[in-house]
């Protein structure tokens, strides 16, 4: 009688064959998961000189850089990848920004790290000279890729970020919307104007394969930055700014946002956009592999009373608060009393 194989000798191949793949996933694991990056963009839009909160209006008592600086400084606590950017409309709109034509603006920016900003229509009211002189004042480069002024080193073209292993291209384009109108008419004979949609195939093709991540920072109407995701698919992320935000994210082929955690094919990019004047602070997380996104979730952060100053921020601000309560408070004249004799001229 031929002996019968014991139970022990049918598990082994069997316990063998299951063990090694378990095995292998076990190793493999550490890598898929180090290969996925998470990334977070925080972006502002349309500043226009709101330094400290709004004063008037129906978004009296939002808005400021120290509160922003703030939130800037507890995100960067929070997450190892942190990208903060501008989408434009630096100047004018309040006394401080006017008078010190964006000096101080800057100077918060240069505190808060900012990594680029795009230039917008009304960054130009003073002259690209002067323009010039901010961004040599600025520790992050001005970028405009479809707006090439005559005056040298105004702007950059783009620039590329590195993160830890994550290279970002970063692109700035202002919208046909915006040109000429809404610009300096002295500035319009000084710059070359392409268009954006253009200027984003171009930027593309140059930069696709030497980034990880492409991200164009648009100063343009919504309807523009969505002809942009259509046109462009290369393209991984639109920041949208000049026009009013919305809550969300528009995701590839949609044209309406959505809140929540959105899962993607990596198909075209997606497009975010913030409220104007710093009222909101707008915060993009994403999760990267492989060149492509595969999760992004949007949100805009408020910035109220709520949200304490940074004290170094907040500084800053009173220092040039005083100087121009100095100097707009410093009598360049005496009005004559009604009926007193006018001054002999000669």
């Amino acid at each position: 009688m031929l002996a019968q194989p014991s139970c022990e000798r049918q598990w082994q191949p069997l316990t063998r064959s299951l063990i090694l793949p378990i095995v292998i996933f076990a190793l493999l694991s550490p890598l898929l998961v180090s290969a996925q990056t998470a990334l977070t963009i925080l972006h502002t839009s349309e500043h226009r000189g709101t330094t400290q909160p709004i004063d008037h209006g129906d978004y009296a008592g939002q808005g400021g850089v120290e509160r922003r600086a703030s939130l800037i400084k507890q995100v960067r606590k929070e997450v190892e990848h942190l990208l903060v950017v501008d989408s434009g409309g630096l100047l004018m709109g309040t006394a401080i920004s006017s008078v010190y034509k964006g000096e101080t603006d800057i100077a918060a920016m240069n505190v808060m790290g900012y990594d680029a900003v795009a230039v917008g229509n009304y960054d130009f009211d003073f002259g690209t000279r002067h323009l010039k002189s901010l961004h040599k004042a600025a520790v992050f480069p001005f970028l405009c890729s479809n707006v090439r002024p005559q005056e040298p080193d105004t702007c950059t073209r783009y620039t590329i970020k590195t993160l830890g292993t994550l290279r970002i291209g970063l692109i700035a384009l202002i919208g046909r919307k915006s040109y000429r109108d809404t610009f300096n008419r002295a500035v319009v004979r000084e710059v070359e104007f392409q268009d954006p949609i253009a200027a984003a195939k171009e930027a593309a093709e140059e930069l696709r394969d030497r980034v990880d991540l492409l991200v164009a920072i648009t100063h343009q109407d919504t309807e523009e930055d969505l002809a942009l995701a259509k046109e462009v698919p290369a393209l991984d992320v639109i920041i949208g700014g000049h026009t009013e935000g919305f809550e969300g994210l528009v995701h590839p082929g949609a044209t309406t946002p959505v809140e929540g955690r959105v899962e993607l094919a990596g198909a075209g990019p997606v497009f975010v956009k913030t409220h104007r004047q710093g009222r909101t602070l707008g915060r993009l997380d994403l999760v990267i592999h492989d060149k492509t996104i595969m999760v992004a979730e949007a949100r805009n952060l408020p910035v109220t009373s709520p949200v304490p100053s940074d004290q170094e921020v907040a500084k800053l601000v009173q220092e040039y608060a005083k100087k121009l309560d100095k100097k707009t408070n410093t009598a360049i004249g005496e009005a004559l009393h009604p009926g007193a004799p006018a001054p002999d001229a000669r």
